[in-house]
């Protein structure tokens, strides 16, 4: 084991957390960088309905992404406990089965959207006028799809072991590369959207290619063998499982997009297109404001996995108190901006007026109750740190699946379009408390016990 992967279990808490938080965060707002760049260009380069053709398209890659999260997380905690146990076999064993596995269901899924992209595109909301721009964008994301899986589980496995800085040149190295090519496809070779597209997917290869390069050479504490390139299903099930929070996370994401724009098609009228653009917009900001929080969660749970697996429950304990304040503080600064000065973060994207403006009516709405959703974070990372997929999977589904889709199919059809924007802080209120509740009966027995309980 690397003198950098015993820290986890004997630096200070709150040093260790600042230490892994602050280059998370920083690397988690630089990948950001790939879908803020490429809406940038794409709404100054092509037009305000480039915009929202592309961000019709964005569930697609967040389900992309969620099978990716499946694997990446659900091997992530693994192989930190068993790092913090000392079984470098085990940690060796899941990493390998897990990233034998996505290659093969990497290329599976890209099939299988690819025959039916059309039909998906029309359960998504899409209309007559954005329909070339979200084909023309989403047919490159589909073929560099096993790559970008691929990526984020080598970038999770990197993460497990505490490698924090080498997952941060993972994400500097697309996300600077997308930065450089974007401009390039889209005005010098004038690509459109299908630029954008083409770009992010070349700027996804590099950081395969260095992620692969560091196993190669020996820089991490869980060693390759060429010889365990199978797949072990007794040992790929704990990863699923563990994973599946993050999956049922992804794909909410992705069903809430959805069921949002397919919403504001319906009750938008002739606004339709220019509020699934506006919205389009705000969505690209809420996620990249979301990017520090699962920064600081990742970090969180690298370090509560670890002393949770080595029985140093009193560093986990502390991890807690410090994880749910810092969440707070965050949450809090980011709704604080997005309710007074939401031109700040929209400003950038365009300067149409009318794009602006309804994009700006709708996240003072959106943000109204963010300060909440970083205990449903840091709680969910709590439950998948320690093991307790059951609660994980309730925490990180609640907010999406029990409140925010369903206040989603009412409430624009009860009071028109404005009930669309009301379902976010409903849904934000509803699964922090819910979060809260089971999460404080695990804490108290935290509290209580001297050694982890399974």
């Amino acid at each position: 084991m690397t003198q950098q992967t015993e820290r986890l279990g004997t630096a200070p808490v709150g040093k260790l957390f600042v230490s892994m938080s602050l280059p998370m965060i920083f690397a988690m707002l630089v990948n950001g960088l790939y879908n803020i760049v490429d809406a940038i260009f794409v709404t100054r380069g092509v037009g305000p309905l480039a915009i929202g053709g592309v961000s019709i398209v964005f569930p697609v890659q967040m389900i992309v992404f969620a099978f990716a999260a499946v694997l990446g997380s659900g091997a992530a905690s693994i192989v930190s406990r068993r790092l913090g146990a000392k079984d470098h076999e085990a940690a060796r064993h899941a990493a390998q089965t897990t990233l034998t596995f996505s290659i093969l269901f990497s290329f599976v899924i890209c099939a299988l959207v690819l025959l039916a992209m059309k039909p998906i595109l029309s359960l998504l909301g899409v209309t007559e006028a954005l329909m070339p721009y979200s084909v023309d964008y989403l047919l490159p994301i589909l073929l560099g799809s096993p790559i970008a899986i691929m990526g984020a589980v080598f970038g999770d496995l990197l993460r497990a072991e505490g490698k924090m800085q080498y997952m941060m040149m993972l994400m500097l190295t697309g996300s600077v590369l997308n930065m450089i090519l974007d401009p390039i496809f889209i005005f010098v070779l004038d690509m459109g959207v299908q630029g954008a597209a083409i770009a992010t997917v070349i700027a996804q290869t590099a950081g395969l290619c260095l992620a692969v390069s560091f196993y190669l050479r020996g820089k991490t504490a869980i060693h390759l063998t060429a010889r365990e390139w199978r797949i072990d299903w007794r040992a790929l099930w704990p990863v699923v499982a563990l994973g599946l929070p993050f999956f049922i996370s992804h794909a909410g994401a992705s069903f809430m997009i959805a069921t949002t724009n397919n919403a504001l098609s319906q009750v938008g009228g002739n606004a339709a297109d220019i509020y699934i653009s506006a919205y389009g917009l705000v969505g690209r900001v809420l996620m990249f404001v979301i990017l520090p929080l699962i920064g600081m969660m990742i970090a969180f749970q690298t370090i509560t996995g670890y002393n949770y697996g080595a029985g140093e429950l009193s560093r986990v304990r502390t991890m807690v108190r410090l994880g749910l304040t810092s969440s707070l503080i965050l949450c809090g600064s980011v709704s604080a901006i997005m309710l007074t000065v939401p031109q700040v973060f929209l400003g950038i994207f365009t300067s149409d007026p009318e794009l602006l403006q309804r994009a700006m009516q709708i996240s003072r709405t959106v943000f109204l109750c963010f300060t909440l959703v970083g205990s449903t974070f840091i709680i969910t990372g709590y439950f998948q740190a320690t093991g307790h997929a059951r609660m994980a999977l309730i925490a990180s589904s609640a907010r999406v699946y029990l409140f925010l889709i369903p206040a989603m199919l009412t409430l624009p059809r009860l009071i028109g379009i404005d009930g669309a924007w009301m379902a976010f802080p409903l849904a934000d209120v509803s699964s922090a408390i819910l979060a809260v509740l089971l999460f404080v009966p695990f804490y108290k027995a935290l509290r209580s016990q001297p050694t982890p309980v399974a």
